[in-house]
């Protein structure tokens, strides 16, 4: 009677099975099933069976569990679980997550091929002498964020950002051949957006970006409030390509000159000097501000 209609056929053809089997064992098994309230509402229902002989007859029982309430808190449970994975994708890469939550723990690596994009906004401190601070937060969020996009685009991972820096880097934790060319296309789209930005507001960003190709290693830092960060001298030179770049322009080392030198124009900007010791080559990727969205 509690077994909605079309569940009876197979209720019947196993009560049948049971019939004419041989020796009854007691089943001990569970189901999940549909049961069917007087009101003819279904609702969840756990089925445990069993059957044996005694005297020469066949016996069975069935106890049948309401487990509505057991399933609303199993959905309540995977509703957390879909949450907090969500929470982890979004302060690390998936490829770190899925370890973190399988293992207990990331392993940190080391990546050969890598290329570090670094951006910093050159007027900044002078925007928080005449804009509001909430306001000025306000507005590098909304930058920020569209850079986040720019980035899951050219598949590029998001590190972190400092203040008014933004620091992201292609080729980790996931390897991708064209690291440098789609870090440039980034850049590119984030000068776009700015201008256009800049154009319709009153506020006026003036960013600069750095871009250097490179070895890097990556991992988890700290056991509380995670931080995927990838650390080397690859990490710094981007730094020092941005720095001592152009602002407007996207500044590049020597090694990521070499990289991309046969699919863009690049104007050399000389040698830059570090504490009257190392050197490094810097060059700009000369292109149209009107250059068609890429991502190859």
């Amino acid at each position: 009677m509690i077994i909605p209609d079309e569940l009876r056929g197979k209720h019947d053809e196993g009560m049948e099975r049971m019939n004419t089997g041989g020796n009854p064992r007691v089943l001990g098994r569970v189901l999940e099933l549909k049961g069917l309230r007087k009101g003819g509402e279904e609702f969840p229902i756990e089925l445990t069976l069993g059957s044996w002989d005694n005297d020469g007859k066949r016996y069975y029982s069935g106890i049948i569990r309401d487990i509505t309430e057991k399933k609303k808190s199993e959905q309540i449970i995977l509703n957390e679980k879909r949450k907090s994975d969500e929470l982890l994708l979004n302060i690390l890469p998936k490829q770190v997550a899925d370890e973190l939550k399988i293992t207990g723990k990331a392993t940190t690596k080391v990546f050969e091929n890598v290329t570090v994009l670094f951006t910093d906004f050159m007027n900044f401190k002078s925007l928080g002498n005449s804009v509001a601070p909430l306001k000025l937060v306000e507005e590098l969020n909304e930058i920020f964020c569209h850079f986040d996009d720019i980035m899951e685009l050219f598949e590029i991972e998001k590190i972190e950002t400092i203040s008014e820096a933004y620091l992201a880097a292609c080729g980790v934790p996931e390897k991708n051949e064209k690291h440098a060319i789609q870090c440039i296309e980034a850049a590119k789209q984030m000068y776009s957006y700015l201008e256009e930005r800049n154009a319709n507001s009153e506020i006026q960003w003036e960013l600069r970006i750095g871009i250097h190709s490179g070895p890097v290693v990556g991992g988890v830092v700290g056991k509380r409030k995670y931080n995927y960060d990838i650390f080397g001298d690859a990490v710094n030179t981007a730094k020092l390509m941005e720095a001592n770049g152009v602002i407007g322009k996207i500044n590049i080392s020597q090694t990521s000159y070499e990289l991309v030198k046969d699919k863009y124009k690049c104007t050399s900007l000389g040698t830059l000097t570090i504490d009257n010791r190392e050197s490094y080559s810097m060059y700009i990727i000369d292109y149209s501000k009107f250059e068609k969205l890429k991502c190859n």
